[in-house]
């Protein structure tokens, strides 16, 4: 009986994991994201703009100019290992060396950074960047 039990309990964790195991996080049944699972796979190749403070060396009184390329953000097309997850905006922070991105161009929707992982990429006036 004791067997038995042990069995019946390993067939259930196991049925368990594998109801979660491989899926993309999405809030769209909750009512959140309207971009649904291209937002969310888009959400787990990004990182949190807060990092970029804490790389500083220096402070941003010591420079004249912006630090950017192009203040404004510019439509682009995200991949991941050459294949497209979705589109966003994004401008290029030289200060920091890194891309800022956002899923939609409005004023009130935060910034975030584009994670470094060497299979994340955009294009750019048409080339993979």
């Amino acid at each position: 009986m004791k067997k038995l039990f042990t069995l019946a309990l390993t067939f259930c964790a196991f049925g368990i994991s594998a109801q979660y195991s491989g899926q993309i996080a999405s809030n769209l049944s909750a009512g959140g994201s309207s971009v649904g699972d291209a937002g969310a796979a888009i959400q787990n190749l990004l990182g949190p703009i807060s990092d970029a403070y804490k790389k500083r060396t220096f402070s941003l009184e010591e420079f004249q100019g912006s630090p950017y390329t192009s203040n404004e953000f510019k439509p682009t097309k995200l991949s991941y290992k050459d294949e497209v997850v979705g589109n966003l905006y994004y401008r290029y922070n030289a200060y920091n060396e890194e891309i800022e991105i956002k899923q939609q161009n409005l004023e009130n929707e935060g910034i975030r950074a584009l994670g470094r992982d060497k299979d994340i990429s955009i294009d750019i006036n048409g080339k993979p960047m």
